[in-house]
């Protein structure tokens, strides 16, 4: 057996100079990588301190340059911005803080230029409380949007003076009762997020209705697919039933205006939801088979995985391509206001990380297509979550990019940035200001550009609209730009390495499953492929792995992310520190027979 070290950049020259390209293929998000723009935070193009489309479309070629081709863009529609663009006030046009409809297309023409796909958040689950639907709603029951919400009478006062109170004992996911009396009608109406937040009546066929002509309007102005957010809250009990306190490992916190003091039996998940999904694959469709291009439908739902598998077919319908699948997000942190989620907030290792992925792949129905996400806008950020801050970003976004499927990189990750480090009154998300240890806002921060003020995030006068992470120096683009070794060449060296057709369409066979510290896995076609090893543990005693007994003729190093050693190689002794990874290419071997065998490195002792 033969083991060569090619250099990531010698790796990528071979590829260019073979022409292997990913080819155009109708389902395009089986071979592209998923990249979440949080719109606020990409890029001020203006001075205002707040994101915009046109930062976005000034970066599309950086997006590009990741080897990520399919953005997906959080909202930029007409808000009041009481939880930052997720209360809609109109479903059809663009924010002026974010720009125009005019820039709006713009960025569809340029992303579509540059063969890239759009996908935009679609929010179905309530409005603005500003929205015209519910200012017709409250003053009216008999107009025509007098039950496009989920109306009914409060209980009665209890003192005098005071306001009727809610109607049971649901609550929001923001904290507090899900309930809102509204003077001007009259009732209560129910909210699952912000009180200003009104959610809609979707047993109501012109709620339905309404939201299908949303879907066809963005279509029509060339969006690729939708990202369908909080879809397990779009109905709940009609006989607004009380729903049961957790208890036993259900049971999270003893504060009973937590949203996860409950279980939430009554307000998530109804089959109706997945009707209603099917609804919107028909005209999704509709559109495709017009014009010959599919769009792609993503389901965003924090539910059990007998619920999750649901969205991929219900009753014989198609719904989503895929549901967002959170696996390895909730198994290492906790999910802060997606409404549902959970983590254990211990260190997740690479046994921890193995049953995550596996449980998913276990459950999913045959032919699924699986999917990947490891951060978000509602959680604390990746390289935060598994400490010390950075050391394992590199191998995280390996396997992000390497399990079969879809990844999904939310902006900045990979960078290896932070949460913010922010005091209570700093911060601006509903959720933060109630409970300041459950905010969003940390892993929202301006993403960082330069070395230059505001990290180039902005060039105006007006400070961002959250504080630039400190330190931002050597994590920003610019210099990692000009570090060969850095997080971020890291990612594009992967991501490149990810068009292969070993890891766009080879199977994943979990090596050494018995290890709890290091994370290894076949990604192969035939007899050829790819072992990718990484080293996750809270642990800093060092390990050897040996390669000797792989049962391959061959072995080409293609990918070394080790932090110390490099170049220091032996067939029988690869050294990795946590946080380590690495790929080799593979050759004539048995995948059914691969072994693998890790050593502590102080005293040759195999585990």
């Amino acid at each position: 057996m033969v083991l060569q070290l090619l250099s990531i950049s010698a790796f990528l020259l071979l590829l260019a100079s073979q022409g292997l390209e990913a080819k155009v293929t109708s389902d395009w998000w089986k071979e592209e990588i998923i990249y979440q723009v949080y719109p606020r935070s990409f890029r001020d193009s203006d001075g205002d301190g707040v994101g915009d489309i046109q930062g976005i479309i000034e970066k599309l070629d950086y997006i590009s340059g990741l080897g990520a081709r399919a953005v997906w863009l959080s909202p930029v529609y007409p808000s009041p911005m009481a939880d930052f663009g997720y209360d809609i006030s109109n479903h059809t046009d663009i924010d002026p803080v974010f720009g125009s409809l005019a820039d709006f297309d713009q960025l569809v023409r340029e992303i579509h230029k540059r063969g890239m796909y759009l996908v935009m958040d679609f929010v179905p689950n309530h409005t603005s409380d500003r929205h015209p639907w519910f200012e017709a709603s409250r003053r009216d029951p008999a107009d025509p949007y007098g039950d496009f919400y989920v109306w009914t009478d409060c209980r009665p006062q209890t003192k005098a003076g005071e306001a009727p109170g809610g109607v049971n004992n649901w609550l929001s996911c923001f904290g507090g009762s899900a309930w809102q009396f509204d003077p001007i009608r009259g009732q209560c109406y129910q909210h699952q997020f912000c009180a200003q937040q009104p959610d809609l009546n979707f047993r109501h066929a012109g709620v339905r209705e309404a939201m299908r002509s949303v879907v066809r309007f963005w279509l029509e102005r060339g969006v690729d697919g939708f990202r369908v957010d909080a879809v397990k809250h779009l109905f709940e009990d009609p006989m607004l039933r009380d729903e049961p306190v957790a208890a036993g490992p259900e049971k999270l916190t003893d504060d009973p205006a937590d949203h996860n003091y409950l279980r939430h039996d009554f307000t998530t998940d109804y089959n109706e939801t997945y009707d209603v999904m099917a609804e919107w694959r028909l005209v999704l469709d509709e559109v495709a088979g017009a014009t010959g291009r599919r769009r792609l439908l993503v389901a965003e739902a924090y539910s059990d995985l007998p619920a999750l598998m649901r969205y991929y077919s219900w009753r014989g319908k198609a719904l989503a391509d895929f549901p967002f699948n959170f696996g390895l997000l909730t198994a290492s942190g906790t999910e802060r206001g997606g409404g549902g989620g959970g983590g254990s907030g211990r260190f997740c290792n690479a046994a921890c990380l193995r049953t995550a992925a596996q449980r998913f792949l276990n459950a999913a129905p045959e032919g699924a297509w699986p999917n990947w996400v490891l951060g978000n806008h509602d959680n604390s950020r990746l390289s935060t979550r598994f400490p010390p801050e950075g050391r394992f970003v590199r191998a995280l976004n390996t396997l992000l990019l390497t399990l079969p499927g879809t990844p999904t990189c939310y902006y900045g990750d990979e960078l290896g940035m932070s949460d913010l480090q922010l005091l209570p009154e700093q911060m601006v998300d509903p959720l933060g200001r109630r409970f300041p240890e459950q905010s969003r806002d940390p892993a929202r921060g301006p993403m960082l550009w330069s070395e230059g003020p505001q990290a180039g995030f902005t060039d105006g006068p007006s400070p961002p609209w959250l504080p630039v992470e400190s330190g931002f120096g050597a994590k920003c683009v610019a210099r990692q730009l000009r570090m060969p070794n850095s997080t971020l060449a890291a990612f594009q060296a992967v991501a490149e390495l990810r068009r292969q057709r070993e890891f766009l369409d080879g199977e994943l066979r979990f090596l050494m499953e018995t290890e709890a510290e290091l994370l290894a896995y076949w990604r192969g076609l035939g007899d050829s492929g790819y072992i990718v090893a990484m080293y996750i543990s809270a642990n800093t005693e060092p390990l050897v792995l040996d390669l000797s007994a792989s049962g391959c003729r061959s072995l080409s190093l293609v990918a070394d992310f080790r932090a110390a050693n490099r170049n220091d190689f032996s067939v029988s002794g690869v050294a990795m520190q946590p946080g380590d990874a690495i790929i080799a290419k593979a050759a004539d071997c048995k995948p059914d027979q691969l072994e693998l065998r890790v050593f502590q490195r102080s005293r040759r002792e195999e585990l």
